[in-house]
């Protein structure tokens, strides 16, 4: 059996050994530069460029391979460049190939949102008081999650952190006799969207009413237990949203009520567009006052927002650039609102629209529409003329190219959206 037939099996050898015809050929063709080339499709053309080589090398004697060898050539140029890329550029991340699978870090947070992997708060004791162990340290507990290895997952001090998507932040402890333990993050107070990642401690309905504990079938018997229910924080009788509702809810302690809504108040800042808004801004940037969405007049609403109809809150149920509302002026119909972009980022902070424009080492950032000193490969989905930290392609957290010619890229030091509006910078 030839080493090509060894290296890649007979079917895909006996395909390659067929390449030079023209009608398959071009199939091999790779667009040079491509900045959305995924790491998959990288070792894809990876064993792709080793079965044609392999394929070239058992050729039958007398057939011309010389169209092959150009091609194989330009294909190896080509990976060499992308290759090159993925070291320099943010979107093409080197953690797929050291540890097998997408970076998981989902951005900073300064309270508990989901899993809290995303956490980037300073609590360094456990829930038993325990003194957490530095990331970097091996004493007195070994282990993997080291600083160099895992970057993205915020390991620099010894403060609680979720790399490995446990249930809630952990560290190891400086108790020899405790190698580790979860920590007592609080859950950021305030919603965006649905309220699904809520992991705040209101317990309390919106009517009034306490909450049922979700481990309790009494008043209320129901199917959203913590048994099933393991990722959804119902380890208590905190509002939460396993159901996917309009907002976070829970069983009522009332017989007579089983179950509503609770009321809790929304991120006063915009990320992205706004369609995740839920704070209580009800006036229009020419302060005209917003019409309720309920009410018919002056104008008879179009929309509804996802979050009820019961309040006159600019929101954006129709996906426009930003929050709006139907005024109460007759001549005018509607307007947006003039709500600040969050100085801080929620998840990976994918949708920032602040106004950061350097580095975490102090860099200043290059505009996305210049190509002096770095030819950029992503450019920011609300617009590229300035120079604003940004996450085009799903990073850890928001970053920008540079204008130190020896630095391409770098992540930008922008706070997580944490449980009040202290730890938000108003736009001036």
């Amino acid at each position: 059996m030839s080493n090509c037939r060894k290296l890649v099996g007979s079917v895909w050898c006996d395909f390659l050994l067929g390449a030079h015809r023209q009608d398959l050929f071009p199939w091999l063709t790779v667009p040079r530069g491509d900045p959305d080339m995924s790491n998959m499709t990288m070792v894809l053309l990876l064993l792709l460029a080793a079965a044609t080589c392999t394929a070239a090398a058992d050729m039958p004697a007398g057939v011309d391979i010389s169209d092959i060898e150009e091609r194989v050539e330009a294909l190896d140029e080509t990976l060499e460049e992308i290759l090159s890329e993925m070291s320099e550029d943010p979107g093409q991340n080197n953690d797929y190939f050291r540890r097998g699978l997408d970076p998981k870090a989902q951005g900073a947070e300064a309270c508990l949102v989901y899993k809290g992997e995303s956490y980037r708060g300073k609590l360094a004791t456990t829930v038993t008081g325990k003194k957490c162990q530095r990331w970097a340290s091996q004493t007195p507990h070994s282990h993997k999650y080291r600083p160099d290895k895992y970057e993205s997952d915020g390991l620099n001090e010894n403060y609680c952190r979720n790399p490995d998507g446990h249930s809630a932040p952990w560290c190891y402890t400086m108790d020899m006799g405790k190698r580790w333990e979860y920590c007592n993050v609080p859950g950021c107070d305030c919603v965006n969207y649905k309220g699904t990642t809520y992991r705040g401690t209101i317990a309390v309905t919106k009517s009034g009413k306490t909450c049922q504990p979700w481990a309790s079938q009494t008043p209320h018997s129901h199917k959203y237990t913590p048994v099933k229910y393991l990722n959804y924080g119902l380890d208590q009788n905190y509002c939460r949203n396993p159901s996917g509702n309009a907002m976070p809810w829970c069983y009522t302690t009332d017989p007579g009520k089983k179950w509503d809504y609770c009321d809790i108040p929304g991120c006063e800042c915009v990320e992205g567009t706004g369609a995740t808004y839920r704070g209580t801004v009800a006036v229009t940037k020419s302060g005209t006052p917003c019409q309720r969405w309920d009410s018919s007049s002056p104008h008879k609403p179009g929309y509804t927002p996802p979050d009820g109809k019961d309040h006159n809150y600019c929101r954006n149920p129709s996906r426009a650039a930003m929050p709006w509302c139907y005024t109460t002026d007759p001549g005018k119909r509607w307007e947006v609102c003039d709500i600040a972009p969050c100085e801080c980022r929620m998840g990976k902070g994918t949708s920032y629209r602040g106004t950061v424009a350097v580095t975490k080492s102090g860099k200043t950032c290059q505009r996305w529409d210049s190509k002096s000193p770095h030819k950029p490969y992503y450019k920011p989905q609300d617009r590229k003329d300035h120079n604003y930290c940004r996450n085009p392609d799903g990073q850890a957290q928001p970053w920008c190219y540079t204008t130190d010619p020896g630095t391409r890229w770098e992540f930008c030091d922008i706070p997580g959206c944490g449980d009040s509006m202290g730890d938000v910078i108003p736009m001036l």
